[in-house]
């Protein structure tokens, strides 16, 4: 999703984790906003899922998404989700 929202608006999602980057509550959203909102969510519920997932498995090395904040650039969140998926695929073997 990110990739696409990249491709469609690099303008305005510069910092797409960072509440900035979308309307506030009460002030009319468009569509782009609003699945940048839905995708910074979903990112936060990911990381969540990912640190429980660490911490059960006991492994020390933190993947990049658990070093990201709000202030990531839209080049920083891809190379992390990148990194993750690499990552799980590794372990499936």
């Amino acid at each position: 999703m990110y990739r696409r929202l990249d491709y469609e608006n690099r303008e305005r999602v510069r910092y797409p984790l960072h509440s900035s980057s979308w309307p506030n509550f009460g002030l009319s959203w468009d569509l782009f906003a609003a699945e940048l909102y839905s995708a910074q969510d979903n990112f936060t519920i990911l990381q969540l899922k990912v640190r429980g997932l660490w911490q059960t498995a006991g492994r020390r090395d933190e993947p990049g998404i658990l070093r990201l904040q709000n202030t990531a650039v839209m080049l920083d969140v891809i190379g992390a989700l990148d990194e993750l998926l690499s990552t799980l695929q590794d372990l499936k073997k």
